[in-house]
């Protein structure tokens, strides 16, 4: 995940918390919104602005958790099938990137891989700062062989 688009993410969730945190407020005490909208927003304007508020903050939060819902279920759905119809193999690695993500010190790298049997994949995992692994090393993958692009770390399966 570049830069970008962490800032972006830390960015939706920020404003997608504010903008939960002031629609409970509201249906909590909506007297105290209506006098907060009559001091802030004076004049005609304030419905404008509350529907921008909401537009800009709560519809890409919205969008934000289904895209990760999604990915949790695309990724569940292939550690399913390279479970049941999944070969292993020993692999090279022939290129290694940081995402840009860590996790409990735990970097997430994208890395592309190669078997003897020429099938070649790319594929994020985890790692640790201490053993981290570089080009020329082996590991142990799983693939589907009906869709090769289906490829993980035999260690992500366990």
């Amino acid at each position: 995940m570049s830069t970008l688009n962490k800032t972006g993410t830390t960015l939706a969730l920020t404003i997608g918390i504010i903008s939960i945190s002031l629609a409970t407020y509201a249906f909590i005490d909506p007297t105290g919104v209506e006098n907060f909208m009559s001091s802030a927003f004076v004049g005609t304007w304030g419905p404008y602005v509350v529907g921008a508020i909401f537009v800009l903050t709560v519809i890409p939060a919205v969008f934000l958790i289904f895209g990760m819902a999604g990915n949790a279920i695309k990724n569940g759905g292939i550690k399913k099938r390279l479970r049941e119809y999944g070969t292993k193999s020993t692999a090279t690695i022939i290129n290694i990137e940081d995402t840009g993500v860590t996790v409990n010190v735990s970097p997430l790298v994208r890395v592309t891989v190669e078997t003897q049997q020429h099938v070649k994949g790319t594929f994020d995992m985890y790692v640790s700062r201490v053993g981290f692994p570089s080009p020329g090393d082996q590991i142990e993958i799983v693939y589907n062989p009906n869709d090769p692009a289906e490829i993980m770390a035999a260690s992500m399966l366990q």
